[in-house]
């Protein structure tokens, strides 16, 4: 943990940052399932160690056609110790990262 957390608190894997006007359901299942196969992902868990997500403020809480998700990765799960990045890992995060959009995108269209 960063010296500004509470060492006790839960850490999982992967924290997915959530707003209850503009994180749909949808967008956490498809965040979830974006990273659920990848082998460093153990756990997945919702506005902890971390909560919330950034919406841009003339949007926020009244405009829920903006949409937003937080993703927070714990360290160990890209970086092979406390400052090298794993080639590897790192590349298996953007893939999944890519289809995260690919199907934010797909539900834009859909919407339009």
């Amino acid at each position: 943990p960063s010296g500004f957390e509470d060492p006790t608190a839960a850490r999982p894997a992967l924290c997915i940052g959530t707003d209850p006007v503009h994180t749909p359901a949808w967008l956490i299942e498809a965040t979830r399932g974006a990273f659920a196969s990848l082998p460093e992902i153990t756990e997945i868990a919702e506005n902890t160690p971390y909560a919330g997500t950034y919406v841009p403020l003339r949007h926020y809480g009244h405009d829920e056609r903006v949409t937003s998700v937080m993703i927070e990765l714990r360290r160990d799960v890209y970086l092979t110790d406390p400052r090298t990045p794993d080639p590897a890992r790192v590349d298996r995060l953007g893939r999944a990262l890519a289809a995260l959009i690919d199907t934010v995108t797909a539900q834009a269209a859909a919407d339009v």
